[in-house]
Parts: structure tokens; C-alpha cells; sequence
């Protein structure tokens, strides 16, 4: 219990605003960054309703209007960015990886998670600290694979710090195995509340604990969705087959 009141305290202490950062100006300078070499990108394409390039060439133009004016709202209505929105999910105008690597980074920047940063790695190794004193705090003795997964994240914390790992934590297809490891432990289910606290049952979904780690998104997102309140609910199956909510 010391050790997870210790790891807490560490957690506190990295929460000020040289690790928040400067807010909009911040996402408005990131922002026009990817817009500036988008739109450079796209040079050859006339703006263009007819073409997905040309579309995107009018939500870029458009955008770099409204920074430069300083009166787009961070986070950006989806609605406002619908074609932008569309073209990641569609990937028809990745023409390169860099592309749809900036494209994929100004939607994140726009709907308001923001961008991982250097100043954030220390976070999200306290982060890693945190989860994994609330997983021992839940109960020993850990399953194999628990304990294999408790290594895992043990040793991400140490590489973070050391600087031989960068978060995020990314593979070229599918869902990174340490993300897939947290999201199919059953310790990460929320529990009834006779059984366990209900901060605890939120702070134990570990993949949304530290959802910086693989997603890339700002520390300062990761810590208001931490402390928002909002309860992570699972539907789990009874034996009968009807659906229970848990919380």
C-alpha cells in the first residue's frame, strides 16, 4: 500500500505546467506544422469538390485561414472536419507514409487529445508505476500471465526513463501485444464494488490507464480522462447468456 501511495505522490508531482504545456497555442502551432507540409504536399491538386485531394485541399486551406486568424476552437467540431475525418479512415490520399502519418496527427491535434511530447515520457512511466502498484494492490498471487505482463510493463517504465524506448508504442498492423495483453487480462474488468473501490475498478482498465502509451495522445488528455470521474463500464456474459453491466 506505501508503494502505491509513493507512486501516487511521484504521479502529483509531474502534473504541472511545464508538463501540461502552453494550451491552444500549442496545438495551433502543431497543427499548422502538418497543414503546411500537407498542403505542400498536395501542391499538383487544384482545390476541387470532384477529387478526394481537392477536397482536402479546401479543409486544409480552410483551416490554415481559421489558425491564422486565431478563432478555430480546440477541439474542433467533427462536423467541421468532416473530410479530413473521412480521408484517415479511408486512407485514399495516403500517397506516402509521411502523409498519412501528418494527416492521422492533425486529426488527433484538432479533436483535442494533442500530441505526446518528450516533457510527457516521465508521465506516462509514473503512469505505468501506477498500474502496476494497483495491480498487485487488487490481490496476489498474480497468474503467469499476469506476472509476465507485470515484466513487460516494468521493463517499458525502465526503457521510457532510459530513453532506449519512445512512446507510442506502435506495430505496422493490428494492436500492439502489450496493449492486447492489457486489454485481455481479466484483472482489468471492472469488479463489483463490494469486492473493490470504485477509483480502483476505474484506474484498473489498464489500457485506458495508460492510453498515452499507445495512442500517442497528450499526458495532460490522459490524466483529465484519469480523473474525469467517468466510470469504464464492461458488458460481461452470464452463464445464462443474458448481458449484466458491471461497473
Amino acid at each position: 500500500m506505501a508503494h502505491s501511495k509513493e507512486k501516487h505522490i511521484s504521479l502529483m508531482a509531474l502534473r504541472g505546467p511545464e508538463v501540461i504545456g502552453p494550451g491552444i497555442e500549442e496545438e495551433y502551432a502543431d497543427a499548422m506544422e502538418r497543414i503546411v507540409f500537407l498542403l505542400d504536399a498536395f501542391k499538383d491538386y487544384p482545390a476541387s469538390n470532384d477529387t478526394a485531394h481537392g477536397r482536402v485541399v479546401y479543409q486544409l486551406r480552410w483551416l490554415k485561414q481559421e489558425i491564422d486568424a486565431q478563432r478555430l476552437p480546440v477541439p474542433v467540431h467533427k462536423s467541421w472536419i468532416g473530410t479530413l475525418c473521412y480521408v484517415v479512415g479511408s486512407c485514399e490520399v495516403d500517397d506516402t507514409k509521411e502523409i498519412a502519418k501528418a494527416l492521422g496527427e492533425l486529426t488527433v491535434i484538432l479533436q483535442g487529445p494533442g500530441l505526446l511530447k518528450p516533457r510527457h515520457f516521465p508521465v506516462i512511466a509514473a503512469q505505468i508505476d501506477d498500474l502496476v502498484a494497483d495491480i498487485h494492490l487488487f490481490g496476489d498471487p498474480l497468474t503467469s500471465e499476469e506476472t509476465q505482463l507485470v515484466t513487460d510493463l516494468e521493463e517499458v517504465a525502465k526503457g521510457i526513463r532510459s530513453g532506449q524506448i519512445i512512446p507510442p508504442l506502435t506495430v505496422p498492423k493490428g494492436i500492439h501485444p502489450l496493449r492486447l495483453a492489457l486489454i485481455n487480462t481479466e484483472r482489468f474488468m471492472p469488479f463489483p464494488r463490494m469486492y473493490l473501490g470504485r477509483s480502483l475498478a476505474r484506474r484498473l482498465h489498464g489500457a485506458e490507464t495508460i492510453r498515452g502509451l499507445f495512442h500517442g495522445l497528450s499526458v495532460q488528455k490522459a490524466i483529465q480522462m484519469k480523473n474525469s470521474g467517468r466510470r469504464v463500464c464492461r458488458l460481461r456474459q452470464k452463464k445464462s447468456g443474458e448481458q449484466k453491466r458491471q461497473c
